[in-house]
């Protein structure tokens, strides 16, 4: 398993707003939680809100609070699944599929 340096360096390596989307959807929820601030910065640096607004929303899914039945509540995970399809709609318009 890649350990959490060697994903934020492949994060620092990509250079088109469409590679670092497709990053993004790569990664597990934890290590957004894990290393908020890092990628927080870095994604600043580069000045785009999708990528900041899709970071947040994958944060507010860690730590929301699940339902008895363990579901998360429908406004996060709708929040979250539209900042992934925005996401992958950067991907596929950078013309990565």
């Amino acid at each position: 398993m890649m350990d959490d340096y060697a994903r934020l360096a492949a994060m620092e390596v990509a250079e088109t707003p469409a590679q670092r989307a497709a990053w993004m959807l790569r990664q597990p929820r934890f290590f957004f939680c894990r290393h908020f601030a890092e990628v927080g910065q870095s994604l600043r640096l580069i000045n785009n809100g999708d990528l900041m607004e899709a970071l947040q929303a994958e944060i507010a899914a860690g730590e929301a609070e699940h339902m008895p039945n363990g579901d998360m509540a429908n406004t996060v995970m709708l929040r979250l699944h539209f900042n992934r399809s925005k996401l992958r709609e950067m991907v596929r318009l950078g013309g990565r599929v």
